[in-house]
C-alpha cells in the first residue's frame, strides 16, 4: 500500500470517529475532568521541578506552572497561518500544544491523535500530522482563543538549540530516502541520490532567509506565532535527546492526560520512554550516543558554529538560549565528510516509540547516516 493511500486510509478513519470524539459538553466526565486538571495545574507534581523550562525569560526549575499573560491574540480569520498550522488545540482535555519539526514532532502527533479521539489504545501505523490543522478546522476560533485564555489549560511547548535543531534535520532530511528526500534543499539536484557533506548545508543556510525556508530548517521563532504568542504559552521546555522521555511525560502528567501515555494497540506499555536503549559498536559511539555534544562538535568547527549561530540570532534572543559551551571545543572533523551511508535506515520498520523519538536524536542519526564507520 502506497504512503499516500495509507494516510488517506488515516485520514477517513479519524474523520469517522472525530465528531463524536470532540464534544466539549459531553457529561459528567468533562466536568470531572475539568475538576482534575485545575487541581493538577494547583499542585507541584515532584517531575516539574526537574523539569528545565523557560519562566519570564530565564530558563529554571520552577515547581509551578504559572499563568501565562491575562490576554491572548485573538485566533481571528485573518490569523497568520503559522501561529494555527503547528498548533493542536483540544478544549476538552484543556491541552495546547505547540509543535516545531525536529524536536519530537512527529512523537507528539501519535499522542495528539489519541487526545483526539479520546483512545488511549489509538495506534497509528505513522505520524497524523495533520490533526493539528484539523483541530483547529473543528474547534475554531473562538473555541481556540478560549483555550489559551484559560488558566486551568496546559499550553505547552518545547524548543531546542538551534545549531543542535539544524545538525538534527540534515542528519535526518539529507540521508532518508536513499539520500533523494526533496526536504534536504542544501543538495544540489544533479547530487540526488548521493550523500553530501554538512559543510554544503552550512554553506546552504548561510545564504537563506531562515524566516522564510522549510519548516524543517527556519527558526522556531516563526513557528505558532511565538514571535507574538511565546508569553501565552505556560509549559516551555528545553528539548534535549536525554530528557525528552521524563519531560514529555511530566507535560501529560501535569495536563492530566497520562492516561494516554501507553503505547495502545493493546499495549500498556508507556509511550513515553526515559534513557536510551542502545547498543554500541564502540566506546566512542558509546560516548556520542549518550552525549550529543560529541557529535556537535565534530560537526562543526568553531568558525562554521560561530557563523551559523549569528544566523540563529533571532532564535537565540528570544528563547534566551545559553551560549553552547562545546563551540570552544568545536573540531569539526566531520564537517567536510561524505559519510558512505545512503541505506534508508531511516525508515520505520514498525510502529515503535523508540523510533519515533529517535527521529530528532542527532547521536542516533549520526550512527545511521555512517558516520561512525
Amino acid at each position: 500500500m502506497s504512503t499516500f493511500h495509507l494516510l488517506s486510509l488515516i485520514s477517513f478513519y479519524l474523520a469517522s470517529k472525530r465528531c463524536s470524539a470532540y464534544d466539549p459538553a459531553k457529561s459528567e466526565s468533562h466536568a470531572l475532568l475539568q475538576v482534575q486538571q485545575s487541581q493538577r495545574l494547583n499542585s507541584t507534581p515532584d517531575c516539574l521541578a526537574r523539569m528545565l523550562r523557560l519562566v519570564d525569560g530565564k530558563w529554571v526549575t520552577d515547581p509551578v506552572v504559572r499563568s501565562a499573560v491575562d490576554a491572548v491574540a485573538p485566533f481571528e480569520e485573518d490569523t497568520f497561518e503559522e501561529d494555527t498550522s503547528h498548533i493542536f488545540f483540544d478544549p476538552v482535555h484543556k491541552f495546547a500544544m505547540c509543535n516545531i519539526q525536529k524536536i519530537g514532532c512527529t512523537a507528539w502527533s501519535h499522542i495528539e491523535a489519541k487526545l483526539w479521539n479520546d483512545d488511549p489504545d489509538l495506534l497509528l501505523p505513522t505520524a497524523f500530522y495533520d490533526v493539528r490543522r484539523e483541530s483547529f478546522g473543528v474547534v475554531g476560533r473562538e473555541k481556540a482563543t478560549e483555550l489559551f485564555l484559560d488558566d486551568n489549560a496546559v499550553k505547552a511547548v518545547f524548543l531546542r538549540d538551534p545549531l543542535a535543531r539544524f545538525v538534527s534535520a540534515f542528519l535526518n532530511k539529507c540521508f532518508t530516502e536513499h539520500c533523494a528526500s526533496e526536504l534536504c534543499y542544501a543538495r544540489p539536484r544533479e547530487m540526488k541520490g548521493e550523500a553530501i557533506d554538512f559543510g554544503t548545508a552550512i554553506q546552504w543556510m548561510l545564504k537563506q532567509d531562515p524566516s522564510k525556508v522549510n519548516g524543517h530548517w527556519s527558526l522556531q521563532s516563526e513557528h505558532c506565532g511565538l514571535k507574538r504568542r511565546l508569553r501565552e504559552f505556560n509549559l516551555v521546555g528545553l528539548y534535549t535527546h536525554e530528557t525528552l522521555g521524563d519531560d514529555a511525560s511530566c507535560v501529560m502528567e501535569v495536563a492530566g492526560i497520562d492516561k494516554f501515555n501507553v503505547m495502545g494497540g493493546g499495549s500498556t506499555e508507556r509511550y513515553w520512554r526515559a534513557g536510551a536503549r542502545n547498543t554500541y559498536k564502540s566506546s566512542e559511539e558509546k560516548s556520542a550516543l549518550t552525549n550529543e555534544t560529541v557529535v556537535l562538535k565534530k560537526m562543526f568547527s568553531r568558525e562554521s558554529a560561530i557563523r551559523l549561530k549569528a544566523k540563529f540570532a533571532e532564535d537565540y534572543s528570544l528563547f534566551n538560549f545559553p551560549y553552547p559551551s562545546w563551540i570552544d571545543e568545536a573540531t569539526g572533523e566531520w564537517e567536510n565528510m561524505v559519510p558512505g551511508s545512503c541505506k534508508d535506515e531511516f525508515a520505520l520498520t514498525e510502529t515503535s516509540a523508540v523510533q519515533f523519538q529517535d527521529e530528532d536524536n542527532i547521536a542516533i542519526l549520526a550512527r545511521r547516516a555512517g558516520y561512525f564507520e
